[in-house]
């Protein structure tokens, strides 16, 4: 009663076809890549792709924020890599964090982009800004 327990019949060694998913399971996957591979194939060509916006203040903006995407994703890279954040406080986290997003807020006041200078209002930085705050507040908070 108060004795070891007897230990758990082993368990039985799984037939190798039962590993594999049911025939019903490969059937729907081929046909979700065949209908995939033809939606892929009845897609107009566009002649010239673009990926960023015609030549303007947008562009010249969007253009801004890939080259200064390159910092702060290298610098989330090293810190990741040589695991730094493993001596992080709740002070030096702010401090990375917020001086990496730092730039990115002072941009439309310090480097406005677009050759005619519009106000603040009607950046298009700031209203890019002011969407990025809506979607991280809802994100977050919401």
């Amino acid at each position: 009663m108060f004795g070891r327990r007897p230990s758990p019949p082993p368990l039985p060694t799984p037939d190798p076809s039962d590993l594999l998913p049911p025939a019903s399971s490969a059937a729907i996957f081929a046909c979700i890549a065949i209908g995939l591979l033809t939606l892929l194939y009845l897609q107009k060509r566009v002649a010239e792709g673009r990926w960023l916006p015609p030549p303007g203040e947008k562009r010249e903006y969007e253009a801004w924020v890939l080259r200064y995407s390159v910092i702060w994703m290298g610098s989330f890279a090293v810190i990741i890599a040589g695991q730094l954040y493993e001596q992080f406080t709740a002070t030096s986290y702010f401090l990375v964090c917020g001086g990496l997003a730092l730039p990115l807020a002072l941009q439309p006041f310090l480097a406005p982009t677009g050759k005619a200078r519009k106000p603040l209002s009607a950046s298009h930085a700031v209203r890019a800004q002011l969407w990025i705050a809506i979607f991280g507040f809802i994100g977050n908070y919401w």
